[in-house]
């Protein structure tokens, strides 16, 4: 996935959900890119719609290992975007998203 210079990557959990629409289009409209996406649900249309690059997972495990991929890989996640709270987050500080410190 290539990103602009100016644009950042981001990951959204709860893609699926009546808020998402709201983060994928300041996503679109600050020209940022939608690496990967979560959701239990796999309705997801209006991300399709917008980030058809996008890589969607409804399995929390799958989705953390391709973050860390993209982390390991040298194209980190900027921002992880947090769209549903019905989720659980006991798992998700094990997700290293930020760019490390040069």
């Amino acid at each position: 996935m290539a990103v602009g210079k100016q644009g950042k990557s981001y990951a959204l959990i709860g893609v699926a959900g009546y808020i998402a629409r709201r983060h994928l289009s300041a996503i679109k409209d600050t020209g940022g890119s939608l690496a990967a996406a979560f959701d239990v649900g796999d309705s997801v249309g209006q991300m399709d719609a917008s980030f058809p690059e996008a890589r969607f997972f409804t399995e929390f495990e799958r989705f953390g290992e391709h973050v860390e991929r993209l982390r390991a890989g040298g194209q980190p996640i900027d921002y992880m975007q947090f769209a549903r709270q019905t989720i659980c987050t006991s798992r998700m500080p094990a997700l290293r998203c930020a760019r490390a410190p040069m």
